[in-house]
């Protein structure tokens, strides 16, 4: 039986903790502070589309000059996401990751 030595970097107390403590501090957030990062995380995300559209333009197969579908959506899935790491990066706030039932 093989032993599991990977290296865990949070125990499930630690992690609890660490979330409750982000939570916390979005909670003191001021109403300015909510907008503006609400603001700046639409700019990211609308960032990232623009920079999908522009990267994989070329592959559309009726408007770009080297006609291929399936590259055309491997580009858009891959670039994509670089708005979302920008919106974790930048500490902008979506509103869907703050909406609660």
């Amino acid at each position: 039986m093989a032993q599991n030595n990977s290296l865990v970097l949070y125990d499930v107390h630690e992690a609890v903790d660490v979330c409750s403590n982000v939570g916390c501090v979005k909670t003191k957030a001021t109403p300015s502070r909510l907008l503006f990062a609400g603001f700046m995380a639409g700019a990211y995300i609308a960032f990232g589309f623009i920079f999908a559209i522009v990267a994989s333009a070329s592959f559309h197969p009726e408007l770009g000059t080297f006609p291929n579908l399936s590259l055309f959506k491997l580009l858009l899935g891959a670039v994509f996401p670089v708005g979302l790491i920008a919106v974790l990066l930048g500490g902008a706030d979506l509103w869907t990751g703050n909406a609660h039932i």
